[in-house]
């Protein structure tokens, strides 16, 4: 068994160390958790010049979908409280649900601007807590796409989201853990997936955002 680099008779501190003919040894950190292999350095431009553009392309997507006033007929805008099935007030979870979906998506804005800005340092820890952010907030948010999906005049948009979501959530969960095993092709096809996934998810925000004002509505009409 070969034993750890010693000095003085201690076992090294994670530091580089001197050889007694003068060339430098790496002694590894144990607390080290994401390990960068050569096999992603050796492809790390490529990964990063084409995942920059997939993600671009999909930020900016986003940030020039058509605002709410201009959703189209048939959109969930249409299915205004007026015409539910049910009366003025949707069921009791669509309006939290709707809310929630609301705030999540600022900080769906905000992941894809700091994955961006990590591919774009070529940053790979700075991708993986990214990524691994990403993947928390998805899986937390799936049960509010749900429950509106289960309102029949939203079942459409709410499924859209769910499917959006969920590619959104996978895609994050590969990039993680593409990062953590040092493959430079599964890190390209995982940012390639989560480009795909926010180009869905900036399909449906406009659906989303119309409804929001109404949901906030609702919510403060049940207070009082």
């Amino acid at each position: 068994m070969t034993s750890r680099p010693r000095e003085n008779g201690r076992r090294s501190a994670g530091i580089v160390r001197r050889t007694p003919l003068g060339r430098a040894r790496a002694v590894h950190h144990p607390a080290t958790v994401v390990h960068h292999p050569a096999t992603v350095h050796r492809g790390a431009r490529i990964v990063f010049a084409l995942s920059t553009v997939v993600i671009g392309l999909a930020i900016s997507a986003c940030a020039s979908t058509a605002p709410p006033s201009s959703a189209a007929p048939g959109s969930a805008q249409a299915a205004s409280p007026s015409e539910s099935p049910i009366g003025t007030f949707w069921p009791q979870e669509v309006p939290r649900a709707i809310v929630a979906l609301g705030a999540g998506d600022n900080e769906i804005r905000k992941a894809g601007v700091d994955m961006a800005a990590a591919v774009d340092a070529e940053d790979l820890s700075r991708m993986w807590g990214v990524a691994d952010g990403l993947a928390k907030l998805t899986d937390g948010l799936l049960p509010y796409a749900r429950a509106v999906a289960g309102y029949a005049p939203f079942a459409d948009l709410g499924q859209k989201a769910v499917t959006a979501l969920m590619h959104l959530h996978d895609g994050s969960v590969a990039l993680r853990d593409a990062i953590t095993a040092g493959k430079a092709d599964r890190i390209l096809a995982a940012s390639s997936a989560i480009g795909q996934a926010l180009d869905e998810y900036g399909a449906v925000r406009p659906g989303l955002s119309d409804l929001v004002p109404e949901a906030l509505r609702q919510q403060r009409a049940l207070l009082k």
